[in-house]
C-alpha cells in the first residue's frame, strides 16, 4: 500500500537467543515474542500454554447480560434469528461460530454475508427490509454494527430488535440496540481491549452456555 509505513521493533540477537534457550523455543518464535513484549520466560509460557484458567470471565463485557437474556428468549419462542456477518475472515468465523451454537441449541437461525462489491459493510436497510419481510425477529450483527445508529433506528422502526456483537471502536453514539457488547465501549470494564469480532462473538457463546 503506497505510503504504508512497517515500524517493526528491533530486537537484540543476544536477548534472542536467551529466550529461545530459556524456553526451548526455535530463535524465529522468540524474536516474534519479544516484538510483541513478551520478554521473560514466564511471560512467554504464559502466552504459548495459555489454558482454561486464563479465560476472563464473559460477564465483564458490557450489555452481555442484556444479550444473553434477548437471545434466550428467542430460544425459547422459536423466534427466527438471522446472524448478520461480514464478508471478511472475521465475520464469515464470526456468524459460523453464532450460527453453527445456536443450532446446537436448538434456535431457528439463518445467517447473512453481506457481498463485499455489491452489497457493502455492516448492517443495510435493504437487507434489514428482507429480515422483516422473511419474519425475522432478532437480528444479531457480529463483526459490525458498532456504527450503525441510523440502521439500529431504521430495524426498530421494523419491529427488528438488534443484538450487537463488534469489537471496533465505537463513535460517540451507540446504537439503540437490545444489547451492544464490544469491549471498546468506554464503559466496558473488560479488560483486554484487543478480541477479534469472532473472539467477542466466543465470549458471547460461552455466557450463553453458561447460562443455559
Amino acid at each position: 500500500m503506497e505510503g504504508l509505513l512497517w515500524r517493526i521493533p528491533q530486537v537484540e540477537a543476544a536477548e534472542e537467543r536467551a529466550l529461545a534457550e530459556r524456553c526451548g523455543i526455535s530463535p524465529v518464535l522468540a524474536r516474534i515474542l519479544l516484538r510483541r513484549g513478551i520478554k521473560t520466560a514466564e511471560e512467554a509460557r504464559a502466552f504459548l500454554l495459555a489454558g482454561p484458567e486464563q479465560e476472563l470471565s464473559p460477564w465483564l463485557l458490557a450489555d452481555m447480560e442484556a444479550a444473553v437474556g434477548r437471545i434466550l428468549a428467542a430460544l425459547e419462542r422459536g423466534e427466527s434469528i438471522l446472524v448478520w456477518g461480514d464478508y471478511d475472515v472475521d465475520g464469515m468465523t464470526s456468524a459460523a461460530v453464532l450460527s453453527s451454537f445456536l443450532r446446537a441449541c436448538g434456535g431457528r437461525v439463518d445467517f447473512f454475508l453481506p457481498n463485499r462489491l455489491t452489497e457493502g459493510y455492516g448492517l443495510q436497510k435493504a437487507g434489514l427490509e428482507k429480515a422483516a419481510r422473511e419474519g425475522f425477529g432478532l437480528v444479531i450483527a457480529v463483526d459490525c454494527g458498532i456504527s450503525a445508529v441510523p440502521e439500529v433506528e431504521y430495524a426498530r422502526a421494523l419491529g427488528l430488535e438488534v443484538v450487537i456483537c463488534d469489537h471496533h471502536s465505537p463513535g460517540p453514539l451507540l446504537p439503540s440496540a437490545a444489547a451492544v457488547v464490544d469491549p471498546r465501549r468506554g464503559d466496558c470494564p473488560y479488560p483486554y481491549k484487543e478480541l477479534a469480532g469472532v473472539g467477542v462473538t466466543f465470549k458471547l457463546c460461552q455466557a450463553l452456555a453458561q447460562r443455559l
